[in-house]
């Protein structure tokens, strides 16, 4: 018998359990279960093959997530401007449709893909950013103008008390 027929045969055969055993092996390799970082892993694979609605063959529920993301980044959008859209394409997508509650839970589920992100304070005046040696300094090293906005402190007019500076720690 050739190799065309011993694929032929194959491919007519009853098909093979090839999984036979996996869940054994898991165990084993797992103990009881996933860890939490497993178990997050696999939630995040099941809502990227999740539907946005039943029928909806062009968007997932985490690519939807995705772009959200993105056109809030784009477009320096609050939180709250996205809450509002969010409010508003539950009003016009089917009942089903399954939607993140807030932007903080959409955040929640980027961050499990590597998209955290840390804010980075920047001279009011565009000069540099206060990072890596310069992330603890309190003016800038280039025009000079201070980090943070002076607030004065609740007092009379006629007082001779100086503003006070108000210094984030980091």
């Amino acid at each position: 018998m050739g190799p065309e027929r011993e694929v032929e045969d194959l491919q007519h055969d009853e098909p093979s359990n090839m999984n036979d055993g996996i869940q054994e092996l898991l165990h084993d390799a797992l103990g009881e279960g996933p860890n939490e970082e497993a178990k997050m892993f696999f939630n995040l694979i099941e809502e990227g093959q999740q539907e946005l609605y039943p029928g909806c063959k062009k968007t997932s529920r985490l690519t939807f997530t995705i772009h959200l993301y993105i056109y809030k980044c784009d477009h320096k959008l609050p939180d709250v401007a996205i809450a509002g859209l969010l409010e508003f394409f539950k009003e016009i997508l089917p009942d089903d449709t399954i939607l993140p509650t807030s932007m903080h839970k959409a955040k929640k589920v980027l961050k499990l893909l590597g998209s955290d992100y840390k804010k980075i304070d920047a001279c009011p005046n565009d000069c540099m950013l206060y990072w890596a040696e310069h992330a603890n300094a309190i003016s800038c090293h280039v025009c000079g103008t201070l980090r943070w906005k002076l607030k004065e402190s609740d007092q009379n007019d006629n007082s001779n008390e100086k503003p006070v500076v108000f210094h984030l720690k980091f």
